[in-house]
Parts: C-alpha cells; structure tokens; sequence
C-alpha cells in the first residue's frame, strides 16, 4: 500500500557537500552546507493527511529523526530574531503556495527517545 508521503518528490540537495554522519538535525543539515535528501515535500503530505493520527516507520537509519526535526523546524514559531524560514529557501516545499502559508505558525512539541539508550526499561523510564 503506498501512502501520500511515499509519493512525494525527493531531490539531492548540495551534491558536493560533506555527507553528513550522525547529524540529525535539520537546521544543522542544511545551513552547514551538507549533502542531503531533499525531503521536504513531505510536510504538505502531512498537513494534508485526512487522519486524526500518523504513524511513519522506516527501518533505523532511513531519516525519521531528520524529518521530525525538518516537520519542527518548519511549523514552529520561530524564536525571536531567529529566520528558519531560509532553511526552506530552494527546497521541494517552497513550490508549494499553500503548504508554505503554514510555515511558522504553530507551538511544536518535539519529542525523540532516540537518546534512552540504557541497558533496562526501569532504567530508560527512570
């Protein structure tokens, strides 16, 4: 079964930057000049998912983090003199007039357990 965000368009973006290792974040990403997946037309897949709740799996390593932090970085309200409205500038998503009108326009909590990494679940909950 393929989903809306399966179909969206992906593109390399600075194909002669360094390819990022353990960076995972997006503002990082892109105003450090590295290589990556353009990715971006998947936030208007999920503005406009009909659903009430949105599960996206992938297997380790295949970007889940990169685009939580990509879908922060562009809903959040941005902090006061900060522009993450550049990180945009270039990408998939700034083709799109109607996804665009959301971009940093809401309270965004981000949450991650990617850094509980303890031997036990006692441990990882404590």
């Amino acid at each position: 079964m393929t989903t809306e965000a399966d179909k969206t368009a992906t593109r390399i973006v600075n194909p002669v930057g360094t390819v990022p290792c353990g960076i995972d974040d997006f503002g990082e990403l892109v105003s450090g000049g590295y290589c990556l997946v353009d990715k971006s037309a998947l936030i208007g897949g999920v503005l406009t998912c009909p659903h009430k709740v949105m599960l996206i799996t992938r297997p380790r390593r295949f970007g889940k983090t990169i685009n939580q932090s990509m879908l922060r970085y562009f809903l959040e309200t941005p902090p006061e003199g900060t522009n993450t409205r550049a990180l945009f500038d270039g990408l998939l998503v700034e083709e799109d007039a109607a996804t665009m009108a959301h971009q940093g326009k809401y309270p965004v909590i981000s949450l991650t357990l990617k850094s509980a990494k303890l031997p036990t679940w006692e441990e990882a909950y404590g």
